[in-house]
């Protein structure tokens, strides 16, 4: 059995103790919408940052954008805190044009919204002929952007184990024990990355601005090769 069903996974639970979500005590409101500006170029993806709130915005192709806007809630505040349109336009009030457009010019019955949560690793994945995959095994906060992402090396890394195997469960501890390091390490990676871009008090929040202005751009291209190369290159 393959245990591929999500965040809410109910195979999870029947592989190990249940366990609750662990919050990034954020919110996520997210859309995509047929818009055009004159910033926003062919191939445009912007990540804007505020204090305790963030927005991104790129071109998809095809006259549409995809945007996504974040805001800090109080530990333990749940998804019921959901807000409509004018109220998430509210919040970025004063932000660049485009950011201001683009929620505007969504209707406001295709804005997802979702708690920004994740789960304590799993060490087991699977017992006997049972295994998971994809968010059931790993899932991790959204600010590398890499859930679907690793969701597909899972895949591969598990149809080669499964390819010439004479013995299923061990073809699939074999795939857990290769997968674990990778998905451990980013799925801490994503929650670091996530405190600080969601940092709210006016100190923490300008010493990140200027790390991230005056930093090399080769330490932040050699962080971005790790999460993004994969086989690693030798």
């Amino acid at each position: 059995m393959r245990g591929a069903d999500g965040f809410n996974s109910t195979i999870r639970r029947q592989v190990a103790v249940a366990d609750d979500p662990r919050p990034g005590n954020y919110m996520c409101w997210l859309a995509t919408v047929p818009f055009g500006h004159p910033r926003m170029t062919k191939g445009y993806a912007a990540h804007y940052w505020g204090r305790g709130q963030r927005f991104g915005l790129a071109d998809i192709g095809h006259g549409r954008a995809y945007w996504w806007g974040t805001k800090n809630i109080p530990a333990g505040a749940s998804g019921s805190r959901r807000l409509g349109k004018e109220q998430i336009a509210g919040l970025f009030a004063g932000w660049a044009d485009e950011v201001q457009e683009a929620i505007r010019g969504t209707p406001e019955d295709t804005i997802v919204s979702i708690t920004a949560q994740d789960r304590p690793f799993l060490q087991r994945w699977g017992t006997g002929r049972m295994t998971l995959l994809g968010d059931a095994a790993h899932p991790m906060l959204v600010s590398l952007g890499q859930g679907a992402a690793l969701a597909i090396e899972d895949a591969v890394v598990l149809a080669e184990h499964l390819k010439e195997a004479t013995e299923l469960p061990s073809a699939l501890r074999g795939y857990e024990d290769q997968r674990r390091p990778r998905t451990e390490a980013l799925v801490a990676a994503a929650r670091a990355l996530s405190e600080t871009e969601q940092l709210e008090g006016p100190f923490a929040s300008r010493m990140r601005d200027l790390y991230f202005r005056f930093a090399p751009l080769s330490k932040f291209t050699s962080q971005n090769e790790a999460v993004l190369t994969w086989p690693p290159l030798g």
